[in-house]
Order: structure tokens, then C-alpha cells, then sequence
């Protein structure tokens, strides 16, 4: 089983990359952990690939700094919940499920969704009221504790 997140990077990355945990660069989660049968990745590509061909570039606006995960000691900025970022994620999480995949973290998706931006662990963040611009989707494969990235998607259509 593939333990995977779709995420929008800040910084240009590329398939193959790998990051050690904790080090992976400034990126918006666009699709929580969610778990996928090894014999299915190829459909949950198929279905990024899909979605990124009729989405196109989205501008995205921090609103400020929170702490996120379990226990509450995940820095974040977080991003202003924009109807254009809550379709892309509902998409995705949709199009996960139909590609024979289970979220790993109920809790953070649908209406519970929200868009946030990790801080990294040499401190690098987005601040406050400062705009970023999606333009890429990526499946980070978290299965081990070095993180892959395993495909991308440009962001290329209209919608």
C-alpha cells in the first residue's frame, strides 16, 4: 500500500526527486495522506494528469500562521480557502476514491479541508497576505521516510 499526498509545489521539483523527511520544500497540501494499492498508482496519475489538463494556474493568498497536524506542532501558513482551491481539492479527493484509493485523513478533507502551506525545517515559510502561484501538481509518495516525488502534472487548462 502507497501512502501518498498531492501537493502543489512552491519551488520547481521534478519526478524522482527525494527529500528527507521534513525536507521537503515550500508546498501547498492540496490533497491530504490518503492510501493507495501499489497496482493503482497508475490510475491516481491518470486521474492528476486529467484534472491538471482542464485546471489552470491558480494564484493562492496566506492568511496567516497556525500549527496543524495530530498533536498540533506542524508550523503552517495558511491559505485562503478560495472556491476555485476547495473544487480543485474535492476533485481530487473524488477522483482518489474512484481510482480505488482511501484517505488516510478524513478529518482533513471535503468541508473540512483547509489549504496551508508547511513551514520547512530550515525555516523557510510564506508569509502573511503574500500571494503564491500554483502551477504544478505532485504526488509525494510518503511510504518511506524518504519522500519521492513520483509524478507531476502542469496545471494547464482554463478552469
Amino acid at each position: 500500500m502507497l501512502s501518498l499526498v498531492v501537493i502543489a509545489p512552491l519551488v520547481p521539483i521534478s519526478a524522482g526527486d527525494q527529500f528527507e523527511q521534513g525536507t521537503v520544500p515550500l508546498h501547498l497540501t492540496v490533497l491530504p495522506k490518503f492510501l493507495v494499492p501499489d497496482d493503482r498508482s497508475a490510475a491516481v496519475e491518470s486521474m492528476i494528469t486529467e484534472i491538471a489538463a482542464v485546471t489552470g494556474p491558480i494564484t493562492a493568498t496566506s492568511t496567516g500562521d497556525a500549527l496543524f497536524g495530530q498533536d498540533g506542532t506542524v508550523e503552517v501558513s495558511t491559505i485562503e480557502a478560495s472556491a476555485v482551491l476547495q473544487r480543485l481539492h474535492v476533485r481530487l479527493l473524488e477522483g482518489a476514491l474512484r481510482a480505488g484509493a482511501m484517505s488516510d485523513r478524513p478529518a482533513y478533507n471535503g468541508d473540512r479541508y483547509r489549504p496551508h502551506v508547511t513551514r520547512t525545517s530550515d525555516g523557510h515559510s510564506v508569509r502573511s497576505g503574500d500571494s503564491v502561484e500554483l502551477t504544478t501538481l505532485a504526488i509525494l509518495d510518503c511510504s518511506q521516510p524518504t519522500r519521492r516525488v513520483s509524478f507531476t502534472a502542469s496545471l494547464s487548462g482554463t478552469d
